[in-house]
C-alpha cells in the first residue's frame, strides 16, 4: 500500500513539474505527418540565437519565454514570429524542396501548432 502511494505521489510531482515548466515556455507542436522546421523570425536576442528546431511528427520543442536568447524582452506577452516549413521530395527523388507552411506571430507565452497530412498543412496559434 505504501509503495502504491509513493508511486502515485511521484507521478503527480512529475506531472505538476512538467505543467509548470510548460507554462513558462512557448512551444511548437507538430501534429502533422512530416518533420517540421520551425525558425524564429523575430523577438530573439541576435542572429546566432533564437529558436530553430526540427520537430518530428507527434513531438514538440519549447523555449522558456524568460530566456532572452529566444525572447529578448523576457516578457510573456512579447510578440514573436515564426516560420514553419518542411522538406518535400519530388516524386522522381531528384530534388528536395523546402515548402513553407506558415509565417505567424504569437505571444512568447503561447504556442504554435502545425497540423495536417499528405501535403495539406496549416498552422494555428494560441
Amino acid at each position: 500500500m505504501m509503495k502504491r502511494c509513493i508511486s502515485i505521489l511521484s507521478f503527480l510531482v512529475i506531472f505538476l513539474i512538467g505543467g509548470v515548466i510548460n507554462s513558462f515556455a512557448f512551444c511548437v507542436y507538430n501534429y502533422s505527418d512530416v518533420v517540421v522546421s520551425a525558425t524564429q523570425c523575430s523577438g530573439y536576442k541576435n542572429y546566432f540565437v533564437g529558436f530553430k528546431e526540427t520537430i518530428d511528427p507527434g513531438k514538440k520543442k519549447c523555449c522558456n519565454w524568460k530566456n532572452k536568447e529566444c525572447n529578448k524582452s523576457g516578457k510573456k506577452d512579447q510578440i514573436i514570429s515564426f516560420e514553419a516549413s518542411y522538406e518535400y521530395v519530388t516524386p522522381d527523388h531528384n530534388a528536395v524542396i523546402e515548402r513553407k507552411i506558415c509565417v505567424v506571430q504569437f505571444k512568447a507565452g503561447g504556442r504554435l501548432i502545425v497540423k495536417g497530412k499528405k501535403g495539406n498543412y496549416w498552422c494555428e496559434t494560441k
